[in-house]
């Protein structure tokens, strides 16, 4: 009977680790095409899988100064999102299709001993350098991409006889590939600095200039000086965050917006708005020619019961999207241009401040897709890009209101990857 019971007992360890191994390979198997909602990024995802699956092992069997350990969502902190292993797919930044690698460095460092730029400098060159020389060897160069990005989680603590505090923070840098390729082998910091020059980087969503070799940070340049020192193939827009569905489902689950006689008076000029007042001009945004029409929104939010999310979702479906074919017939038609960009101007009541712009980026070829009934709002919003204010708001951070209807967190989200409610 013992050793029937034994027997019992191995056999069933066994398959405890068979299925725990079938977990974590699931977890760490490559990011599939069919997961990539921008179609660019899902193009190259399908051409270079094999590649990324190559990148994938090499990652897993390289020496870094400290482990590293591939994630994709870098601040998940439990659920299937922390589990996640697939740190490796191309995503969309800035108008740019980025082969984004992304993980957690296993160190901690000493906040009292090292300075902000000292840990941002020892991430970048220990983990940083071995990444971007990885993916650059084993990803061939192409036109379906424009550069390679990593976002880097790693842990800061600072302990003294008061305090003991720890914390984390999240490396994100975008190389063009040309820059990426340079910076691995580049002679000295000071070749290295001027390649960070024309990089964006930020440490958990901010700016940053990190100075190599230095203890404090330069001032980051903005965007428009990082244009001016950057190779000419490299493309100049501004931060941008691509509609999600779960900002169009975060419209669905907060309370309807309040027309404009239903706010208090401080925003009364919104009530004259009846009709759209539409301009609209050529502009050049990087390598795309946009066609730039802007619209006053004739319906006026409470700040105090509304979010971001929900102003821009709203204010598609319940302004742009019904005013949307009446708007395009009033431009000229013979006109030449790569996408539409309507900028919403939203009337705000007790907000942080009474207006607001939503800008929303449309492929024209979706946009008329969407006109002739051959797509739906949602597909548009999908093929389609949003700047609140021209600042970089996570969409994550939807998804979270959205599932949890709790606070918005507010953890930078830089890429264009896929939602994730980081409670999952």
């Amino acid at each position: 009977m013992k050793n029937y019971t034994k027997v019992i007992c191995a056999l069933s360890k066994v398959l405890t680790g068979v299925l725990f191994s079938g977990v974590v390979a699931s977890a760490s198997a490559q990011v599939l095409p069919s997961e990539v909602t921008n179609f660019r990024a899902r193009a190259a995802e399908s051409k270079y899988l094999p590649q990324l699956e190559a990148l994938q092992q090499q990652i897993g069997t390289a020496e870094f100064p400290h482990p590293f350990q591939l994630a994709r969502y870098v601040n998940a902190k439990s659920g299937r999102a922390s589990m996640d292993r697939d740190g490796i797919e191309f995503v969309n930044f800035q108008h740019r299709i980025v082969l984004k690698v992304s993980g957690i460095y296993k160190v901690a460092f000493d906040a009292d001993l090292k300075s902000e730029n000292q840990r941002v400098t020892q991430t970048l060159v220990g983990a940083g350098v071995p990444l971007l020389r990885l993916a650059a060897q084993t990803v061939p160069e192409g036109e379906d991409y424009d550069g390679i990005g990593l976002e880097i989680l790693y842990d800061t603590h600072d302990s003294n006889s008061n305090y003991s505090f720890e914390g984390r923070e999240v490396l994100s840098v975008v190389f063009s590939r040309a820059d990426a390729v340079a910076f691995v082998n580049a002679a000295n910091d000071e070749v290295r600095q001027e390649i960070l020059s024309r990089t964006d980087l930020f440490v958990s969503g901010k700016p940053f200039g990190v100075a190599l070799g230095q203890r404090n940070p330069i001032e980051p340049g903005s965007s428009e000086d990082r244009a001016m020192r950057a190779a000419p193939e490299t493309t100049d827009s501004a931060v941008l965050v691509r509609a999600s569905a779960a900002l169009r489902a975060a419209s669905k689950v907060d309370s309807p917006a309040e027309s404009a006689a239903a706010v208090v008076t401080d925003v009364n000029e919104a009530v004259s708005h009846t009709e759209p007042v539409k301009l609209f001009s050529l502009e050049k945004s990087g390598d795309q020619v946009l066609m730039h029409v802007s619209l006053q929104n004739s319906t006026a939010f409470n700040g105090t019961s509304t979010s971001i999310y929900k102003r821009a979702a709203q204010s598609f479906d319940l302004f742009l999207g019904p005013e949307l074919r009446d708007v395009v017939k009033g431009l000229p038609t013979e006109a030449k241009f790569d996408a539409f960009k309507f900028s919403v101007v939203n009337h705000v009541a007790n907000g942080a401040s009474k207006a607001e712009t939503i800008d929303y980026i449309c492929p024209v070829a979706s946009t008329q897709a969407f006109l002739d009934n051959k797509i739906t709002s949602q597909d548009l919003i999908n093929q389609s890009t949003v700047l609140v204010n021209g600042m970089c708001c996570s969409y994550r951070a939807a998804a979270v209101a959205c599932c949890c209807e709790s606070t918005i967190s507010w953890a930078p989200c830089l890429f264009d990857c896929s939602t994730v409610c980081c409670g999952a």
